[in-house]
């Protein structure tokens, strides 16, 4: 089976120092957000199995190590679209405002590789299998 999906979500290697200022310039209201959402979604009937791919992602974002991902998108469409309309578009803008305003620095360069890696993260979050 081919994969079909052509989204690279790997990684970037990155310093000790640049997750630290990816996490003080930004790092934290991006977690904070996911896991707001996956508190809401938690407490909404619907969205209990959402929820936990969500504190996944947020695990992911909150740990600096490198962690693999398996992408495999084809599955989960109507939560990549339910999630994409409640929150991962502005979750998406956000990270690609900051991605461009870091990137206009020499020195913030590696903060906006950080943050243009975790926003194709942030759109489409399901069907993304995170092993920790």
């Amino acid at each position: 089976m081919s994969n079909k999906t052509n989204i690279n979500i790997k990684r970037e290697k990155s310093t000790t120092w640049t997750y630290v200022f990816w996490l003080m310039f930004g790092g934290f209201i991006t977690i904070g957000l996911v896991f707001l959402m996956g508190a809401i979604l938690t407490a909404s009937i619907v969205g209990i199995l959402m929820s936990t791919q969500v504190f996944k992602l947020a695990n992911y974002f909150l740990n600096g190590a490198d962690i693999e991902l398996v992408p495999s998108f084809e599955a989960d469409k109507v939560k990549n679209i339910i999630w994409a309309i409640l929150i991962g578009w502005f979750l998406y803008l956000l990270h690609m405002f900051f991605a461009g305003f870091f990137y206009i620095t020499y020195v913030g360069r590696g903060i906006s590789k950080m943050w243009s890696s975790t926003a194709k993260l942030v759109l489409m979050p399901f069907g993304i299998e995170i092993k920790i």
